[in-house]
């Protein structure tokens, strides 16, 4: 009697179903691991990991010539996409930890406007015009930081010998320090600065009120980022005018910069925060939000 020719098996794969090595396994739940892990760290577009993934299941069955792992890595795939929810809403990102202190900075530079009806100047200098203290100082009560700034010493530079001690007591109030620092930098660096000089909101020992920043508060910069910047953050110096460049995050290390992937984030007068982009360059748009009163009308796209 003639045998029956065996149905065909269009998709060339193994028709146990099933039949599958632990190694299979373990490296379909590794590359699931290592997604759920990108999508919790870095914000990553969850969809379009398992989009990814899946191909990659699909090849790598293929070649394997399994269809049990090929059931099995799309049944854990659902399971993920089902959890994506719940992964987005986990831990926030560096980026937007950073946002936060910006925001809280942004926040207190308005409440100290309230109090004494300018924004703090960006130093305070002593009778022979030398900088004692910075604005970020004089923000510490408006920071919840009322203990850390009645035990700083206004008769003294920023480093004397009692700020010092201060200092050293503050190592872990990080409100000025970007989460997302590299290592490497001075102890107490701060991640974010003032754009000081002239027709600025911090132009040096005077103070600017919301009536001088003719141009509007969302058009005009007030705090940057700067990575690895060199300043402590009880130090009263800052990026100058002429030290911005017209390029986020610049090869020659000077201007708006940070290392949070694509820009680097600010904030404005109105205690908004916005993201700049690195592949962008744009001098007018710049020096329009340096500027507290030079008519630009540009706006932060």
């Amino acid at each position: 009697m003639p045998r029956e020719n065996p149905i065909p098996n269009p998709t060339g794969l193994s028709e146990k179903p099933f039949q599958y090595r632990l190694l299979h396994l373990f490296i379909v739940m590794t590359v699931l691991a290592v997604i759920v892990a990108a999508i919790a760290q870095w914000g990553l577009d969850g969809g379009f990991l398992i989009v990814v993934a899946f191909i990659c299941l699909v090849i790598f069955s293929f070649v394997r010539r399994d269809a049990s792992l090929f059931v099995i890595g799309s049944i854990i795939l659902l399971a993920v996409a089902l959890l994506l929810p719940a992964v987005g809403s986990g831990p926030p990102s560096r980026r937007m930890l950073c946002a936060n202190n910006l925001k809280q900075i942004g926040i207190a530079l308005h409440t100290y406007h309230d109090a004494f009806g300018c924004f703090p100047p960006a130093y305070v200098a002593d009778k022979d015009g030398k900088p004692l203290r910075s604005w970020r100082v004089l923000l510490l009560p408006f920071l919840e930081q009322e203990p850390l700034y009645r035990l700083y010493r206004f008769d003294e530079p920023w480093d004397g010998p009692n700020n010092r001690k201060v200092a050293a007591l503050a190592k872990d109030f990080d409100v000025f320090s970007c989460p997302a620092q590299a290592p490497g930098g001075l102890v107490g660096e701060t991640s974010y600065v003032a754009v000081i000089g002239p027709h600025t909101a911090f132009p040096g020992e005077t103070c600017v009120s919301m009536q001088d920043i003719k141009d509007g508060p969302a058009s005009t910069l007030m705090v940057v980022e700067v990575h690895h910047s060199g300043i402590h953050w009880m130090e009263p110096r800052d990026l100058h005018v002429l030290q911005t460049t017209p390029v986020i995050s610049a090869k020659s290390g000077q201007g708006i910069s940070s290392t949070h992937k694509n820009g680097a984030q600010v904030v404005t007068a109105d205690a908004a925060v916005h993201f700049l982009p690195a592949d962008a360059t744009f001098p007018e748009l710049l020096r329009g939000l340096i500027s507290i009163d030079g008519g630009e009308g540009v706006k932060i796209p």
